[in-house]
């Protein structure tokens, strides 16, 4: 990723899957999108939470290219190979994804935290 969209800090993400409900929300320069990922997990599994963290740190896109075998074609890491990560170490029993377009620049923190909320309570965890 260039330096113009670095990486999510780990540390950041250090609350993201480390309990039953977890959520994580971030801009995406593919798309211009914020993204918000929410996660049943098994809190039995949590335990591998850092490979999923480290995905989620480098800001994983929608997926545009989806081929007609179902594989993914997309020159970006994308929200397939989230979920499929997710699915491998966290044991999710629940994944939903949220988005807010037209953000052609990172929208700050503060929009991610009122997107985080607000997509929260749409879901009944607040």
């Amino acid at each position: 990723m260039s330096s113009q969209h670095p990486d999510i800090p780990l540390e950041n993400l250090d609350r993201f899957l480390a309990e039953d409900l977890s959520c994580a929300v971030w801009w995406s320069p593919p798309d211009g999108i914020v993204i918000g990922v929410y996660v049943e997990c098994n809190a039995a599994a949590i335990g591998t939470a850092d490979v999923v963290r480290r995905i989620v740190s480098r800001r994983p896109a929608k997926c545009f290219a989806v081929e007609e075998d179902g594989s993914c074609g997309c020159d970006h890491l994308c929200l397939g190979e989230l979920e499929r990560v997710i699915d491998e170490h966290a044991m999710a029993s629940d994944i939903s994804y949220f988005t807010d377009y037209d953000h052609p620049t990172h929208p700050g923190q503060v929009k991610l935290d009122e997107l985080r909320d607000r997509w929260a309570h749409e879901m009944g965890w607040a």
